[in-house]
């Protein structure tokens, strides 16, 4: 039977009681049903997990101890950027989701010509709740290391900053078909999708200066969402761990 995993904050060893936050006590309670003497598994983030017991219950209140540490981080070998133009706020949500899920390292949120408004406190909100949707994927997906995800910026700055290893771009108008075949394989990979309806003319041309290789992914136009998946997914078959 699947082990239960919650991501918490704190810093955690073993032999240790933690009563769990508010919200981790209520999903454990409530909504898993949990009880004394189940088991699951904590992590925080920065390396491995514990397995713990539940050792009391309540509603508002979940006390766990736990009991064996296991080193696992479940990392691809290859290092992989996602450079996501900011989308509409369910498919931004959706583009991450399956992102931290097929193993990225970093997330740049990227302000592109054709990205939703979304300045202030609305873009300060949605940041934690990229930050929650990144934990919760972590969890579900076994990851023990959760992927960082930078401080929203143009387009223009990150194609101007330095950056390692090679870049490609999904792109439905591209004359490439299909992931370049680089040589050697690469450790470090950026991968940059637009926002809703692509990039303009400007920002594609940009991307190739900046050294990046468009690729065309079939004959139909995807979503943002869709392309950000297809693509990962396609780079981690291809250089990564995910068929193996």
């Amino acid at each position: 039977m699947r082990m239960s995993r919650c991501f918490i904050t704190e810093d955690l060893q073993l032999g240790q009681s933690l009563k769990l936050d508010k919200a981790n006590s209520h999903y454990l309670h409530t909504v898993l049903r949990l009880k004394v003497g189940d088991k699951l598994s904590l992590f925080n983030g920065q390396g491995g997990e514990y397995h713990s017991e539940i050792i009391a219950s309540h509603k508002h209140s979940v006390e766990i101890q736990t009991h064996d540490y296991l080193p696992e981080n479940h990392q691809s070998p290859l290092n992989l950027t996602l450079v996501q133009g900011i989308a509409r706020s369910e498919h931004m949500s959706y583009a991450l989701q399956k992102a931290v899920e097929l193993g990225v390292t970093q997330i740049v949120p990227v302000w592109t010509a054709r990205s939703q408004g979304m300045k202030g406190a609305r873009l300060e909100k949605q940041s934690l709740r990229w930050q929650q949707i990144t934990q919760q994927a972590a969890a579900q997906s076994g990851r023990n290391l959760l992927p960082y995800i930078s401080p929203a910026i143009t387009l223009q700055d990150y194609l101007a900053a330095p950056r390692d290893g090679v870049g490609i771009c999904p792109d439905p108008y591209a004359k490439q078909a299909g992931l370049p075949d680089f040589s050697p394989k690469p450790s470090d990979l950026s991968v940059i999708v637009g926002a809703e309806g692509g990039f303009s003319d400007e920002e594609r041309g940009d991307i190739i200066s900046a050294g990046f290789e468009l690729v065309r992914l079939g004959p139909r136009v995807l979503r943002t969402e869709t392309a950000t998946l297809s693509i990962l997914a396609l780079c981690q078959a291809q250089w990564g761990d995910l068929l193996t």
